[in-house]
């Protein structure tokens, strides 16, 4: 038994495919194919259902995966703390970020990060909340950055900054007019919304129904991106809700159109989130220093309501 054919093992549970788990490898499905069936003859068993479309893991394989997991996780364990004694900052970094924080925060802290540690690879991609935990759990990805508290004792939180939400209204409508917006008086027609599965969307929902569940039904409009719900407003009609970073990107003619929220500011917080077993503490910390320190003054001391993202 090797530890290449326990990674072997887990990419095929993983991806339910042989082809796909030898590319996810790097190696031909020849190669992997035969690691494998080395290891079911050594062992005695059957890893695999070989006849079911997509594969399927057998009752033992399931068993074998989760200590496999354990075993290949020890390794890269032993090789970190030997890079973090040696203090080297190198290799593959893979990040999952939200799309409602990807635009405006990378900017920020990217030029720094690539500038200071030339030997790291960051592979970074923007994923939904769900997306991001289950990569996580399943050693897809190293590092997370998306909005909390998730609650979830498999996962460690590491706090960046919090940041208000704020109203971004067309002129044409007739809340323009005011200089802040009560939840109260939002017709849910007139409001765009992101697609489900977006954290942010999830916040806004629960900050309406909690002020008025009755407009609930009538938020009809939705759209993939913040960027694309202000172009559409901008040209069209109607209003939105904004995360605060949003504000630093907009246009001066556009900043016109952002109101507060009246009472008791609600927000987000964003952090950086790892498996309790990720033990790249020494990057983290230094990830956690670059980003906070390329944060706008108005973020690293900001007092708002934290709304729950579930």
């Amino acid at each position: 038994m090797t530890l290449i054919q326990l990674e072997y093992v887990i990419a095929v549970h993983n991806h339910k495919s042989f082809s796909k788990a030898s590319e996810a490898c790097f190696v031909t499905q020849p190669t992997l194919s035969m690691q494998i069936q080395k290891l079911e003859d050594e062992l005695g068993v059957i890893l695999f259902d070989r006849k079911k479309k997509p594969i399927g893991t057998t009752e033992i394989g399931e068993m074998v995966v989760e200590q496999a997991r354990d075993l290949v996780s020890g390794e890269k364990a032993i090789k970190e703390l030997v890079s973090q004694y040696k203090g080297a900052i190198a290799g593959e970094l893979k990040v999952g970020i939200i799309p409602t924080v990807a635009p405006y925060l990378l900017p920020l802290f990217l030029p720094n990060v690539i500038k200071a540690y030339p030997t790291l690879n960051l592979q970074i991609e923007e994923k939904t909340t769900e997306e991001i935990i289950d990569n996580l759990l399943a050693d897809h990805i190293d590092i997370g950055i998306l909005a909390t508290p998730l609650s979830n004792p498999r996962i460690t939180e590491y706090p960046l900054y919090s940041e208000g939400m704020y109203f971004y209204v067309s002129p044409k409508h007739p809340l323009y007019q005011k200089e802040s917006i009560d939840i109260n008086e939002i017709d849910g027609k007139d409001m765009w919304l992101l697609h489900k599965g977006h954290c942010f969307r999830n916040q806004v929902l629960k900050l309406c129904e909690r002020f008025n569940k009755d407009h609930i039904q009538g938020l009809a409009f939705e759209s993939g991106s913040i960027e694309t719900i202000i172009k559409i407003i901008d040209s069209h009609n109607g209003l939105t809700m904004i995360p605060e970073t949003a504000l630093f990107t907009l246009a001066p003619e556009q900043k016109k159109h952002v109101r507060p929220i009246e009472k008791n500011q609600p927000g987000r917080e964003i952090s950086i989130v790892v498996s309790r077993t990720y033990l790249k503490k020494q990057l983290i910390q230094e990830l956690n220093n670059m980003i906070v320190e390329a944060l706008p003054a108005t973020l690293k001391h900001n007092k708002v309501r934290i709304l729950d993202i579930n």
